[in-house]
């Protein structure tokens, strides 16, 4: 009997259809690596990582669309979806699905409030403009956009924002300005502070903090008693389970 040391091999050696195996396999590779798809139209650069099994080359992605165990639309309960030409395990499919869709609602249910809070912005104008007053530059007519300003503006007016930069590009400064303008507006506002891990989130909690903001105390004394927690925390995981008490059914406040 022979012995994989590979885990993304044993994976692909669980089906027994030769044309699966290799996808089945890069698959595997790519979610450990932290994606959540197999890109097909990109498979011709990750067919050096493949073991040699199949270093001889990989079947063209065509033949997965008549393969059982693929999943043509994603509602049926085939292990596999390709989608958009991307093949995903059916468990992720679903999840980013449902995700989206979340998003969707999000994105169709802050129409009906950003006049409201447009109103609120304006309100908090002066405040907004110690926020994010910049030193004077000499103009050379190439001044560069405030991306800071234009993140707050649309996390205060958006349902949905991501804020992304690399360390030290002032993600957290970011979020505390929107904090403190939304406080300004809303002084009893319910703010949820989490992170994936203890670690991240304790580490955001101090950073807040810390932070130095020309806003009133009665603003900065509310940043030191956000609570941070993990997000399994904040859901109240349900012990011994795959659930939380937190869901689609029984949202957070």
């Amino acid at each position: 009997m022979q012995t994989l040391n590979d885990v993304h091999q044993q994976f692909a050696e669980y089906f027994a259809i030769p044309d699966l195996k290799p996808y089945a396999y890069l698959l595997s590779k790519k979610l450990s690596e932290g994606h959540i798809c197999l890109e097909l139209n990109k498979i011709e650069e990750l067919v050096g990582t493949l073991p040699p099994a199949w270093n001889n080359g990989i079947p063209a992605a065509a033949r997965l669309k008549s393969i059982p165990l693929v999943a043509k639309n994603g509602a049926d309960a085939a292990p596999f979806v390709l989608f958009r030409d991307r093949l995903y395990i059916q468990r992720y499919f679903r999840y980013e699905t449902r995700f989206l869709e979340r998003i969707y609602t999000f994105l169709e249910t802050e129409k009906s409030r950003l006049h409201q809070r447009v109103e609120s912005l304006q309100s908090q104008k002066s405040l907004v403009e110690k926020l994010f007053a910049q030193p004077a530059a000499p103009a050379t007519g190439d001044e560069q956009p405030n991306w800071q300003l234009a993140a707050a503006i649309t996390g205060v007016l958006n349902n949905f924002t991501i804020i992304t930069g690399g360390p030290g590009t002032g993600k957290t400064t970011t979020v505390a300005k929107i904090l403190a303008i939304l406080y300004a507006a809303e002084p009893a506002l319910k703010v949820a502070l989490a992170a994936p891990t203890g670690k991240a989130a304790a580490r955001m909690a101090e950073s807040l903090r810390n932070t130095k903001l020309p806003a009133a105390t009665a603003i900065t004394d509310k940043f030191r008693v956000l609570e941070p927690a993990t997000i399994h925390r904040l859901l109240k995981w349900e012990r011994d389970t795959p659930y939380f008490r937190h869901n689609r059914d029984n949202p957070l406040r």
